[in-house]
């Protein structure tokens, strides 16, 4: 027995199924294959960690943990002597009483930075978070080596 014929809205229906797994199919590669990204709290982290190297294109990013209230980065770089030294910055923010986001204290090792130096700092960060140009690409550590993240 021969099936029916198809009605004319069906071939529609199996075209645009067809076309809807194409474009779910597309929108999964691009989303597996785009670089990851931090929240605000690890880009404002990360500026601050790359004012405060002498060499900031040396930085090297090894882990990120981010959480509520702070960012922490590991990072490795290229001081003035030609060594590469692993630092830990934590910074950990604060909500102000009007609502706005501030750094509360910034540790460089474990060793508090100054506050002059984080009043200075907390005059950009409002506009370091408005700012959709800060840069919160994580690295790829898929394609990491061990040899990559130990220093020269």
């Amino acid at each position: 027995m021969l099936p029916a014929p198809l009605k004319p809205y069906a071939a529609l229906i199996y075209i645009g199924g067809f076309l809807a797994v194409i474009g779910a199919g597309a929108y999964l590669y691009y989303d597996m294959n785009r670089p990851a990204t931090g929240s605000w709290r690890y880009g404002v982290c990360r500026t601050f960690v790359e004012l405060e190297t002498r060499y900031p294109h040396t930085i090297n990013v090894t882990q990120v943990v981010e959480d509520a209230r702070y960012a922490e980065i590991y990072v490795s770089f290229i001081n003035a002597h030609g060594v590469r030294p692993t630092r830990v910055y934590k910074c950990n923010y604060k909500q102000t009483e009007t609502g706005q986001i501030l750094v509360d204290d910034i540790y460089v090792d474990f060793d508090r930075i100054s506050d002059e130096k984080i009043d200075l700092f907390n005059k950009m960060v409002p506009f370091l978070i408005e700012s959709k140009d800060i840069d919160t690409t994580l690295p790829n550590w898929e394609g990491m080596s061990i040899e990559a993240l130990r220093p020269d």
